[in-house]
């Protein structure tokens, strides 16, 4: 048991810990689990220095902002590119369907143009 207290308005008598085999028990024993907690957290931390694991440096909100504002300027570029290739596209498509109109509307007028540009090469 510990320390009786005294009379009223006394103050507790101060514990010997060191003379208490229940407390040095019960230290001993949480001692004992904590050195093993730490071991299993310092195995489990995958080989990372304990001071690097602990140690983490959390970004600042302008810092969140920047890497946001950057990602959002790539999706943007990313886009802007995207269209021009379809734009591309969708003229080369374009001439094609129109050359691909005059072929099928008049034929013997893109057949004399076709010999006569091959007629202004080889001549």
């Amino acid at each position: 048991m510990g320390p009786k207290r005294g009379e009223k308005g006394t103050p507790w008598p101060e514990p010997r810990f060191a003379d208490d085999p229940d407390i040095r028990a019960y230290a001993a024993a949480a001692i004992k689990d904590l050195e093993a907690l730490k071991k299993h957290q310092e195995t489990m931390e995958i080989g990372m220095p304990r001071e690097l694991s602990t140690a983490v440096n959390t970004p600042t909100n302008e810092q969140l902002a920047q890497r946001l504002a950057k990602v959002e300027l790539l999706h943007v570029e990313k886009t802007q590119k995207e269209v021009s290739q379809a734009s591309q596209e969708i003229t080369t498509t374009k001439s094609n369907t129109n050359r691909l109109v005059e072929a099928i509307c008049h034929p013997r007028d893109a057949y004399h143009e076709k010999f006569f540009q091959l007629q202004s090469r080889d001549g």
